[in-house]
């Protein structure tokens, strides 16, 4: 997902902008990335020598380990946010750095619950375009017979305008290829097995967001970042990196 694509979407989601925006107004920029000296200058105006690559990975703060040999979908997922990440933090122009990364983790988490409820080949809601299919229907029936008698609370609580809006995030928020089936970083990474309606989403996101902070960071480096590194090459990385300049 894009920074083009995220304000392709919110530009009619005003109170979700909103939503967004607050949230972003509780972190900064070190709290998702780090990166080397040589970095860092260049974001200062240095120029990087013509020697210099920049190279990007997750590395998992609290267990000391660089994610380099993932499975395919943890990275296309990484390359994804790294990709994005890589946007922000190079942008020439001034823009809002956390609104675009918050924006990022909150609408790909839309787009899974979207895949889950409304799209996947198991998804108890699944929607024909913009509408519920005919059993989608029925199930939605059956659902709120259940909810409405004593189990409820064994169930999560969403409308149809849920739904509809989940559903319109899986579609409309970024391009997917059809066979796709993870979407969010967070989710993936965190573990994240919930289906939650509209009206929890918010606090679920923060107390995943604030995990996935807790424990992992964005690094950039001009050391090449590959799957078999040296230990002391891995060391060297690590005592580098620092806090991006504010």
């Amino acid at each position: 997902m894009t920074r083009e694509e995220i304000d392709a979407f919110l530009v009619n989601e005003k109170d979700m902008d909103q939503v967004i925006r607050n949230i972003a107004k509780k972190y900064r920029i070190t709290d998702f990335v780090k990166v080397t000296k040589p970095i860092n200058e260049s974001l200062k105006g240095k120029i990087l020598s013509n020697d210099n690559q920049i190279y990007g990975c997750l590395y998992n703060e609290r267990d000391d380990y660089f994610l380099l040999d993932g499975d395919s979908v943890e990275q296309r997922l990484t390359r994804q946010y790294m990709e994005l990440l890589y946007d922000i933090i190079f942008a020439k122009e001034e823009i809002d750095k956390i609104f675009y990364i918050i924006s990022f983790h909150y609408l790909t988490l839309c787009k899974q619950l979207g895949y889950q409820l409304t799209n996947g080949h198991d998804a108890p809601f699944y929607f024909i375009g913009k509408e519920m299919s005919p059993l989608a229907k029925d199930n939605y029936k059956k659902y709120k017979g259940i909810y409405n008698n004593r189990l409820h609370t064994l169930f999560p609580y969403f409308n149809e305008d849920d739904l509809i809006f989940y559903n319109r995030a899986y579609r409309e928020c970024g391009y997917h290829h059809h066979s796709t089936k993870h979407f969010s970083l967070i989710e993936y990474m965190v573990g994240f097995d919930k289906i939650i309606g509209k009206y929890e989403f918010d606090c679920e996101f923060e107390k995943m967001l604030d995990l996935f902070v807790f424990r992992y960071k964005a690094i950039y480096s001009t050391d090449r970042l590959r799957p078999y590194m040296f230990t002391d090459e891995k060391e060297k990385i690590k005592k580098e990196l620092m806090d991006i300049d504010e």
